[in-house]
């Protein structure tokens, strides 16, 4: 696991760990290294904090911990053939096995519970291409295509309404055609 803010170190536990799985584990960790997950997880904490009482944020911090794990999983296996694939996933439940303690709170580790472990194997497992997006672009740009009409027909039935009060000389008059 990779811990701390200012000299991130990676902690291994004290096991013999074969070449390869130690380069798979080493992979994963540096990509949470690399990408500063410890200070978004710390981040996410503190909002955790702030909004305790909201279940919602319980709910994205468990989920944006479990996307981080998906995402580096993704980073390690990116090229990697169904061999190399199963390997990862035998070396992250092996790892799940050796942990005995509960995990820091400011650190990146393998265990997210049964759900989570589920997922990633999903996903390492699967060969199929994703789209880089593709489907989330299409659902934004037909959100944003349906709020521009609607902001565009309220925008013009505002400025029909401001012609027809500029028509008025006495805005009492056009206070009650526009209440009525």
């Amino acid at each position: 696991m990779v811990m701390g803010f200012i000299k991130p170190r990676v902690i291994l536990p004290a096991e013999d760990f074969e070449q390869e799985e130690l380069s798979l584990i080493l992979r994963h960790e540096l990509t949470h290294y690399k990408r500063c997950d410890t200070f978004y997880k710390a981040f996410m904490l503190i909002v955790n904090a702030v909004h305790w009482f909201n279940p919602v944020v319980w709910l994205m911090r468990k989920l944006a911990d479990s996307d981080l794990e998906v995402s580096c999983d993704a980073h390690v296996i990116e090229n990697a053939d169904l061999e190399t694939r199963k390997r990862y996933s035998e070396t992250i439940l092996s790892c799940v096995h050796r942990e005995k303690a509960p995990c820091a709170v400011f650190s990146t580790h393998f265990y997210g519970g049964t759900k989570t472990l589920k997922k990633r194997f999903a996903n390492i497992l699967s060969t199929e291409k994703r789209g880089k997006g593709k489907t989330a672009f299409q659902q934004h740009a037909g959100y944003c295509a349906f709020d521009s009409r609607m902001s565009a027909d309220w925008c013009r039935s505002c400025f029909d309404s401001l012609q027809v009060l500029a028509e008025f000389s006495d805005l009492t008059e056009a206070f009650y055609l526009l209440c009525s």
